[in-house]
């Protein structure tokens, strides 16, 4: 908690036994500049703080421990304002059920909110700021069925979300420029972690570990944002990506089996990087607009890339590594190239191309046996080169136009 020199200092404590502290409410409200006010409740049933400031440079802090049904209420109207909320129970995991904090903070800038809740079963956060240069961070530490939604308006806001647990939700949405958000899940099985940025320059960053059947969704509208989605130790999860606009970049890595990645691009000059490792993994990926980049890297065995993109000079470079995998990958447009790559053996790995256009480039190799590569192009000036390295392989090239070349080589 910060330190302040308030020129009035409002302090309440609430604090009782277990068997006194039910229901109980504290309700403060205050307006000037430099205030405090600081509120505990120890033990009990749907006890309630609600803090209301107005003014400059005030802070509010919250403590409920040990309390079930409880909640928290914060409104601050002003600048440099911080608010402070903490439900907590130090016991068992799940102890503390229904309590809810809500941090409100507008017409302001350089305002900060803080919520956490520990050991809770199907507890809320929800924190809301509007002007610039705000921060709100929220943290569900061992709790069963947590939600967390942060929302800002404004600019070069930060939004940072802690979960642990199962079945933990968060949602961030931000509205402006320089946004910064931050999500991350540990052992959330069944857990969900979803952004929404809307403007220039965000940054959106989503980790899960160990959070099996869990989602994490990313979308950007706007110019030059970021989107990192990391999910490890997994299975049947699922990150999904979706941006609109210019200048986007999305990196994506998961680890574990039957992981599903996939990203919709709009927009121009946007690059997608994914890696997945395991088995039975998906990735799908499409792209409409101008020089676009896709780098898809599976390794592991039963895998399927899907690529469709449309548009001006696209690049997609597609790796799986195992056997029983099968890619895909469809363009249309010009100067557009796909390098593809899989290795394997013992199990076939299909390959299926299609470009439509003029001056496309295909470059696909296959390594060990049985496997089978189909290509099709369709325009002006494309080259289509297959190489095979192993034994029991098969390659079909067709092309329609005029001054295509194809090459096959088997070795």
């Amino acid at each position: 908690m910060r330190t302040l020199k308030p020129l009035a200092l409002a302090l309440i404590a609430a604090m009782s036994s277990q068997a006194f502290a039910a229901q109980h409410s504290v309700d403060v409200d205050q307006s000037g500049v430099s205030l405090e006010a600081t509120v505990t409740q120890t033990a009990g049933f749907e006890n309630s703080i609600s803090i209301i400031q107005s003014g400059v440079s005030n802070e509010a802090v919250s403590f409920q421990q040990s309390g079930i049904a409880d909640s928290i209420t914060q409104f601050q109207q002003g600048s440099s304002n911080y608010s402070e909320a903490r439900q907590l129970d130090n016991t068992v995991t799940g102890l503390s059920i229904d309590n809810s904090v809500l941090q409100h903070q507008a017409v302001g800038s350089g305002n900060v909110a803080n919520a956490t809740q520990t050991n809770s079963t199907e507890s809320v956060i929800s924190q809301d700021q509007y002007g610039s240069s705000n921060s709100a961070q929220g943290t569900q530490s061992s709790s069963i069925g947590a939600e967390l939604y942060q929302l800002q308006i404004g600019d070069r806001n930060s939004a940072i979300t802690i979960q642990s647990f199962a079945e933990s939700q968060s949602s961030s949405t931000q509205y402006g420029s320089d946004n910064i958000s931050y999500s991350y899940q540990d052992n959330t099985l069944g857990g969900a972690a979803f952004i929404w940025q809307d403007g220039s320059e965000n940054d959106a960053t989503v980790t899960q570990i160990y959070g099996s059947v869990s989602d994490a969704t990313v979308k950007s509208f706007g110019i030059g944002n970021m989107a990192s989605l990391r999910q490890f130790s997994a299975i049947a999860s699922d990150a999904q990506v979706e941006s609109v606009g210019n200048h986007n970049s999305a990196t994506v890595s998961q680890s574990g089996i039957l992981m599903r990645f996939s990203s919709e691009q709009r927009g121009d000059r946007n690059q997608v990087t994914a890696t997945q490792s395991g088995r039975q993994n998906t990735a799908t990926s499409s792209g409409t607009g101008d020089d676009n980049t896709i780098n898809l890297v599976q390794t592991g065995r039963n895998g399927l890339i899907a690529v469709v993109q449309s548009g001006d000079r696209n690049t997609a470079n597609l790796t799986q590594n195992a056997v029983g995998n099968e890619l895909k990958a469809v363009m249309t447009g010009n100067d557009n190239s796909i390098v593809t790559i899989q290795v394997g053996a013992g199990e076939e790995n299909k390959l299926d191309l299609a470009q439509d256009g003029d001056s496309n480039i295909i470059q696909a190799s296959q390594f060990n046996e049985g496997h089978y590569a189909l290509v099709s192009q369709g325009g002006t000036a494309n080259a289509a080169d297959i190489s095979q390295y192993g034994t029991g392989n098969s390659v079909s090239i067709i092309q329609s136009g005029s001054s295509n070349t194809g090459r096959a080589t088997q070795r």
